[in-house]
């Protein structure tokens, strides 16, 4: 992760040291949780993320992992324990444990990387372990990412052998807007050379800067500022949108 500039949407690297034989990584602290965090919290109070919010969450993503990839890396473990929020809900993709040089020669190989539930299929695939894939294997996982947010938290899938029947039949069944299934089913589509990488994403009309502000107001007409109502303006640039909210309830233990 050293490799990579610093970025609003990406964890920032600060110093590296050693102490005692041991070595010791400093990272930006992101104060406002997981979105694992973020959803479980919502669903214990009965309160559904709504998909205005997801889109927001989901341009944030998706401009730090363009930069990801444009940076020749693939992260190869993006899920929603992964993506950490500040106070102000700004993405911050962390956890670059898995993530290998996507421009070497060698190309990228499919054992032993990714959590299961979110991995491609191509990575799932062991029929040939000399098979390789590309940064749009993370394009998948973050399709999974998006589709747990609207499932109220709710994993559509035990393991990857049926992980592609599930995506799809919860797209079919879930009260998402047409254009919201186009934009994750873009991301799901199990043949890479078919699936969005993210440019396609970040110009698909469910999370274009180009589509009206998104305001959240409460019953009295003002702008709510708390968890149940995060807020974006994706007419601003999406790696510095953020979000007013109040963070979940984090355990000290």
């Amino acid at each position: 992760m050293h490799h990579l500039d610093y970025h609003p949407n990406i964890v920032y690297y600060k110093e590296r040291y050693q102490e005692e034989g041991r070595v010791y990584y400093v990272l930006e602290f992101a104060d406002g949780g997981s979105l694992w965090d973020l959803v479980s919290d919502r669903c214990k109070r009965g309160v559904r993320l709504a998909e205005e919010e997801v889109r927001g969450l989901s341009r944030q993503i998706c401009i730090g992992l363009q930069y990801i990839h444009r940076s020749g890396i693939a992260h190869l473990d993006i899920k929603p324990e992964n993506i950490l929020l500040t106070r102000r809900g700004q993405v911050k993709i962390a956890d670059f444990g898995h993530s290998k040089d996507a421009l070497s020669n060698e190309g990228l190989t499919s054992f032993g990387v990714g959590s299961p539930g979110y991995r491609a299929p191509e990575i799932i695939s062991r029929n040939d372990s000399h098979e390789t894939y590309t940064v749009k294997a993370d394009c998948y996982s973050t399709g999974v990412t998006i589709l747990f947010l609207l499932l109220e938290g709710k994993v559509p899938f035990n393991d990857d052998d049926t992980l592609s029947d599930a995506v799809w039949r919860e797209l079919e069944r879930q009260n998402i807007t047409l254009i919201g299934r186009d934009f994750i089913s873009g991301l799901v589509q199990s043949n890479p050379s078919e699936r969005m990488d993210m440019d396609d994403a970040l110009e698909h009309p469910w999370i274009s800067p180009t589509v009206p502000s998104i305001t959240a107001e409460n019953s009295s007409g003002a702008e709510d500022p708390s968890m149940d109502n995060l807020t974006a303006n994706p007419n601003e640039e999406a790696a510095v949108d953020t979000f007013s909210l109040t963070p979940p309830t984090l355990s000290t233990e």
